[in-house]
């Protein structure tokens, strides 16, 4: 277990806040028309400032659904329709 949180450790450290994304990857904010999602960690939902959001990671399915895409594009998951409103 330690191995695994020292990993995520040295993944978020990786992290840029001043980088701003504007295609879905690591380090992205991604806001669709049904949830907010951060890419980073595998952390699963938590609350900020009133807000709910999913982070997760970048190898989990939903994440590679949705992998390359652009503010816009739409995608499926799960039979699911998604479209992409907004990536920061």
């Amino acid at each position: 277990q330690l191995s695994k949180i020292m990993e995520q450790r040295t993944l978020l450290e990786r992290l840029n806040p001043d980088k701003s994304s504007s295609m879905v990857e690591f380090g992205a904010l991604v806001i669709t028309d049904k949830q907010k999602i951060f890419i980073s960690v595998g952390i699963g939902r938590l609350e900020f400032e009133g807000e709910e959001y999913f982070v997760i990671s970048p190898v989990v399915p939903f994440c590679k659904a949705m992998e390359g895409k652009k503010k816009g594009d739409a995608f499926e998951f799960r039979g699911q329709p998604y479209t992409i409103k907004d990536i920061a």
